[in-house]
């Protein structure tokens, strides 16, 4: 298991590697301004974004559409033809915890 912490200005990501393949990352906001937060990613993984506490929005396409996910609610993306990198805007107090999962290893795992 392999565990990257990065704190930035009142914010803190904690990404984890649970096993290859298979991705923890937890991203908080404890700042009083927004805060961005962008991975890349290619079109082998599906995402699992949890918003656990406040607002956050997921933005594609260099901005020109976005999703809203506040407290309480959740985000499912895969896309097998189109890269989808995490372009995420985390409002303050706020957390997200994301899955990130390729799809070999949901097949072996799940299926």
């Amino acid at each position: 298991m392999i565990n990257v912490i990065k704190n930035v200005a009142g914010s803190t990501l904690n990404e984890t590697e649970v096993t290859e393949g298979f991705y923890v990352l937890k991203i908080e906001n404890y700042s009083n301004e927004n805060q961005q937060f962008k991975r890349n990613l290619d079109n082998d993984y599906i995402q699992f974004h949890y918003c656990l506490k406040g607002k956050s929005i997921f933005n594609f396409n260099g901005g020109s559409y976005h999703f809203d996910v506040p407290a309480d609610q959740m985000l499912l993306l895969y896309n097998p033809q189109t890269d989808l990198p995490i372009d995420l805007d985390l409002y303050p107090d706020s957390i997200v915890v994301s899955l990130l999962i390729t799809i070999k290893k949901f097949h072996s795992d799940f299926i």
